[in-house]
C-alpha cells in the first residue's frame, strides 16, 4: 500500500515538475546545432525630438572645431537611466518636429529615419562636397534614447540605448531577467509609431520570438512582463476568494465593448440560440452644447456658402472668420482637388485603363495632391501612367526638374519621406514613387485591394505601406472608393484624423471609447442635433446626405473655426494658417455616377442665412 502511495506521489511530482518546466523554460521548440538565417535585423533610427551628439575630427583641430557645438554638461543619464554612462561633456542636437537639425555652416540636415552610421556618412559627405573639411572623421552617438522594462523582472526601470541595435532579450537581461513569477508567454511590447500606439504579444518560450516585429526594440518602447497566477493571487485579500478585482473589471469591459450575450428560447423547439449583439461603445457619448453647436453652425453656413457660389452670388457669407480663412466644403467630394480627381483622373477615358491602372493613377495623383503636378506629368510623359509602364526613375526625373521652379506637393497633407527603407534615394518624391512600385504593384497589394471585402479591409491594406499612416490610408481609401472598382458605402467605416480628433475633443465632454464613436453619434443623431441647436436650414446635395467622411472632415474644420471663435480652447494649434484665396475658375461639378446625384444646375435652393453670436 505504501509503495503504491509513494509511486503515485512520485508520479504527481514528476508530472507537476514537467508542467512547470514547460511554463518557465525559454525557446522550448528550438533545434540545437541547426543554423537559421538572421532576418529583419534593424538598427535604431532617430526620430523627431530625439537627441544626438555629432563630433567632427580632423588633422586640423581648429578647422574641425568650427563644426562642433559648444560643449555642455549633460547628465540626463546619470540618475534615471540604468546604464547611464553619459556623464561628462557632450554636445547635442535635438531633432525638430520635421526631423531636421541645424548643423554649423552647412545648415539644415534632414536626418529623421537615419541610423548613426547613415548620419555620420551624410555629414562627412556634405563636409567634403562643400570643401569644408578634406579629411573629416564624424562620430555620432545617442543621447536621450531609452526603453522601459516593467512588471515581473528583477530590476524594472528605464534603460538607455547606447548602441545601434537592442533586442528584446538584451532588454530583459539588462533588467535582471524575469522573476520566477513572470509569465514567459505573456510579455507585451508597447510601441508608438505614426501617431498610433500598438501592443505586441511575445512568447519567449518559442523561437517565433526571433521573427517578431518587436524583437529589435526602438526608442521609447515599453516592455511589460505579466505576473503569473501565484503573484496575482498574492495581491488579493483572500486567495481562496475571487483572485483579482481587475479580472472582473476586464471581463466587464470585454462584455461592454464586444456586446451583450443573449439567450433566446426558440418556440416549439427545445433549443437555445446564443448570439452576440454588437455595441459601438461601452462609454456614453456626451456632447458639449457650448461648442458642438458651432459644428452644426459651420455645417449649415459652409453649405450655404457653397450654394451661393453655385448660384453666382457675389457675397458668400457675412461671417468674418469664414470670409478670412480657408475652410473646405462640407462635402469632401465637392472640393476643387477632389473634383479634379474624380473627373479628370478617375473617369476621364476610364475605358482605356484596367482597374489596377485606375487605382495606380489615383495613388500617384494623391501623393502630390496638386493639380498642376499631375497635369505636368501628363504633358511630359510619353505614355499615360499605367501599371505596365510605371517607372519611378523616369517620373522622378521630370519632377526633380519641375521642383527647381515650382512646388510639387500640396501643403494640405503632411507628406513624410523619411522611412529608412528608402533612405538610399535622394528625393522625397522618388521615395514615395518607389514605395508604390515595390509595396503596392510588385507585391500584388493592388490586386488585394480590388478583391477587398470591406472598406476597412482596403484601409488596413494601405495602412501597411511604409509611408501611409492612419490618416492617409483612410483618405486614399475614400479616393479609391470614388472609382467604379471599389464600391462600398462611405458609412461603412470611418477613421478620425488628427484635426478631427482636436475638433471632437472640443465638442464633446466624453466621446466614448474612441473618437470615431463621436462621429457615429453625430451621424445617427444628425437631424435631432440640428433641431437642438437651431440649425435646420441645411441643404444637402440631392440624393446624398453627408456621410462619415464628410462629418469627420467637418470636425477638422470646426476645430479650425473654434481657434478663431474660442481661442481659449487651447487644444492643439492655436491659429489658422491658410487664408482664403478665391478661385476665379468655375467648377463644372461631376460626381461618381454610382451616387445618382441630381445635376447641380437643376436645383436652386432657398437659402436662409442663420448667423449667431458673431
Amino acid at each position: 500500500m505504501k509503495k503504491r502511495f509513494l509511486t503515485l506521489l512520485l508520479g504527481i511530482v514528476l508530472l507537476t515538475s514537467c508542467n512547470t518546466s514547460k511554463e518557465i523554460i525559454y525557446f522550448q521548440d528550438i533545434v540545437v546545432n541547426q543554423p537559421e538565417t538572421i532576418s529583419g535585423a534593424r538598427d535604431i533610427t532617430v526620430q523627431p525630438k530625439d537627441q544626438i551628439s555629432i563630433m567632427v575630427s580632423s588633422k586640423d583641430p581648429q578647422l574641425a572645431a568650427l563644426f562642433n557645438l559648444t560643449r555642455v554638461q549633460y547628465r540626463a543619464g546619470s540618475t534615471d537611466l540604468r546604464t547611464g554612462s553619459n556623464n561628462g561633456e557632450i554636445s547635442g542636437y535635438t531633432l525638430d518636429d520635421k526631423g531636421d537639425i541645424d548643423f554649423p555652416i552647412i545648415g539644415t540636415l534632414h536626418i529623421a529615419g537615419m541610423t548613426k552610421s547613415q548620419i555620420a556618412a551624410l555629414v562627412k559627405k556634405r563636409l567634403m562636397e562643400e570643401n569644408l573639411v578634406n579629411d573629416p572623421v564624424v562620430t555620432v552617438e545617442f543621447m536621450n534614447l531609452y526603453f522601459s522594462v516593467l512588471g515581473e523582472v528583477k530590476t524594472p526601470g528605464k534603460y538607455a540605448i547606447t548602441k545601434d541595435q537592442i533586442t528584446l532579450l538584451e532588454a530583459i537581461s539588462m533588467a535582471g531577467d524575469l522573476s520566477i513569477y513572470g509569465k514567459r508567454d505573456a510579455i507585451f511590447v508597447i510601441r508608438e509609431e505614426n501617431g498610433e500606439r500598438v501592443t505586441h504579444w511575445v512568447d519567449i518560450r518559442s523561437k517565433d520570438l526571433f521573427n517578431s516585429p518587436v524583437y529589435y526594440l526602438k526608442q521609447n518602447d515599453v516592455v511589460y512582463v505579466q505576473p503569473n497566477k501565484v503573484r496575482a493571487g498574492q495581491s488579493t485579500i483572500n486567495e481562496n476568494s475571487v483572485k483579482s478585482v481587475s479580472l472582473w473589471i476586464s471581463i466587464g469591459s470585454f462584455l461592454s465593448s464586444l456586446g451583450v450575450f443573449m439567450v433566446t428560447h426558440v418556440t416549439g423547439k427545445n433549443t437555445i440560440c446564443l448570439r452576440w449583439t454588437y455595441m459601438k461603445s461601452s462609454k456614453e457619448v456626451t456632447p458639449n452644447d457650448e461648442t458642438l453647436r458651432y459644428y452644426f453652425y459651420f455645417v449649415q453656413e459652409r453649405m450655404n456658402m457653397f450654394w451661393r457660389k453655385v448660384e453666382g452670388k457675389f457675397i458668400y457669407t457675412e461671417d468674418p472668420i469664414l470670409r478670412m480663412y480657408k475652410f473646405t466644403n462640407v462635402y469632401r467630394a465637392t472640393d476643387r482637388v477632389s473634383q479634379y480627381l474624380i473627373k479628370n483622373v478617375i473617369y476621364k477615358d476610364i475605358e482605356q485603363y484596367t482597374p489596377e491602372d485606375v487605382l495606380l493613377r489615383i495613388l500617384v495623383f494623391k501623393i502630390f495632391n496638386k493639380i498642376e503636378t499631375w497635369e505636368f506629368l501628363e504633358n511630359q510623359l510619353s505614355e499615360p501612367i499605367c501599371v505596365n509602364n510605371f517607372n519611378p526613375k523616369i517620373i522622378s526625373g521630370w519632377l526633380t526638374k519641375r521642383q527647381r521652379k515650382y512646388p510639387i506637393f500640396n501643403n494640405a497633407y503632411m507628406m513624410t519621406g523619411s522611412h529608412h527603407l528608402y533612405n538610399y534615394l535622394p528625393t522625397k518624391h522618388e521615395k514615395w514613387l518607389t514605395m508604390i512600385k515595390q509595396e503596392i504593384i510588385d507585391s500584388g497589394l493592388i490586386v488585394d485591394i480590388l478583391n477587398a471585402k470591406t472598406m476597412e479591409d482596403v484601409f488596413r491594406l494601405l495602412q501597411g505601406c511604409s509611408f501611409l499612416g492612419s490618416f492617409l490610408a483612410y483618405q486614399y481609401t475614400i479616393d479609391m472608393n470614388y472609382s467604379p472598382y471599389i464600391n462600398f458605402s462611405e458609412n461603412d467605416f470611418v477613421k478620425a484624423g488628427i484635426g478631427a480628433i482636436r475638433g471632437i475633443k472640443k465638442c464633446f465632454l466624453c466621446y466614448g471609447n474612441k473618437c470615431e464613436d463621436a462621429i457615429w453619434y453625430v451621424k445617427e443623431h444628425f437631424n435631432d442635433l440640428q433641431k437642438r441647436y437651431g440649425y435646420t436650414s441645411f441643404h444637402p446635395l440631392l440624393g446624398h446626405e453627408p456621410t462619415l467622411i464628410d462629418l469627420q472632415n467637418c470636425f477638422c474644420e470646426t476645430d479650425k473655426y473654434l481657434r478663431a471663435k474660442m481661442p481659449e480652447l487651447r487644444i492643439g494649434n492655436v491659429r489658422i494658417k491658410q487664408k482664403y484665396m478665391p478661385h476665379t475658375d468655375p467648377i463644372q461639378f461631376f460626381f461618381p455616377p454610382k451616387w445618382n446625384i441630381v445635376e447641380m444646375y437643376k436645383y436652386k435652393p432657398i437659402v436662409v442665412p442663420t448667423l449667431f453670436d458673431l
